[in-house]
């Protein structure tokens, strides 16, 4: 889902939004040019001489005196209009939208959250829906398991399946947190002495609280949970997520 606000939300909201667009330029061109950032993200004021010069490279010929004018026409000082281009010009030196430019600051960014929040609640709809559609799916195969003639034999059957399927993941997971360690160390987030778990067995690894901290971490394959859910017979559709609540992850010893 699109969570960028689409033109006609920037409009509603530049409408609803008190006061005089072209009274909330200055304001906000000066905002930009003094809260200025360089490529590396540190604070890099322009000067107007500085500010100048670069809409002079996309075309728009001013000095720093016609600038201070149009920060300062807000305030009394007169007033100097800006047209179309030049609006156009301020938009691509300062990296924004002409939108930024006629909203309120953080205008924009309120409708990308409210526009982000909209898609969180479809998300969690959908996978609420999905849930309820799992748990009815297990319901049915714990029933046909349990009214087969042979439900002992079908039983013993799953249980092989499901723990060959948890030794392979396992195994996975082990290999997996292996190279983990490996390229902590060597980025120095972890001293060299972490690697002597490393060549422990896997059952000692298993054991270790620092790999079940990690496999906390990993998703769980799909082929493997359902097995264990047919089989575990603990899951009911009315288990399904519940918004604003967190899963509750049990504390590593």
């Amino acid at each position: 889902m699109n969570t960028e606000p689409s033109w006609r939300e920037v409009a509603a909201l530049i409408t609803a939004t008190p006061g005089s667009a072209e009274q909330r330029l200055p304001e906000r061109i000066k905002s930009l040019r003094e809260s200025h950032r360089d490529a590396a993200g540190n604070p890099n004021p322009l000067t107007h001489t500085e500010l100048a010069r670069r809409l002079q490279d996309v075309g728009w010929t001013t000095d720093r005196t016609t600038l201070w004018k149009i920060e300062n026409s807000a305030a009394g000082n007169g007033r100097r209009k800006i047209t179309i281009d030049e609006l156009l010009a301020f938009a691509k030196v300062f990296g924004v939208t002409v939108a930024e430019l006629l909203l309120p600051e953080g205008g924009v960014a309120q409708l990308e959250t409210h526009a982000a929040m909209v898609a969180a609640i479809d998300a969690l709809e959908t996978a609420q829906k999905a849930w309820i559609a799992y748990a009815v799916a297990v319901g049915n195969a714990q029933q046909y398991l349990n009214d087969a003639t042979n439900r002992e034999q079908l039983r013993a059957r799953f249980e092989a399946w499901r723990d060959d399927l948890e030794e392979n993941q396992t195994a996975q997971e082990v290999t997996l947190w292996k190279r983990d360690v490996a390229k902590r160390i060597e980025q120095g987030k972890r001293p060299p002495e972490a690697s002597l778990l490393m060549h422990a067995s896997d059952e000692e690894i298993v054991a270790s609280p620092e790999f079940r901290s990690f496999r906390q971490g990993l998703d769980v394959q799909p082929v493997y949970a359902a097995y264990d859910d047919v089989l575990g017979g603990k899951l009911i559709a009315r288990d399904a997520i519940q918004p604003g609540r967190a899963r509750k992850i049990d504390e590593v010893d």
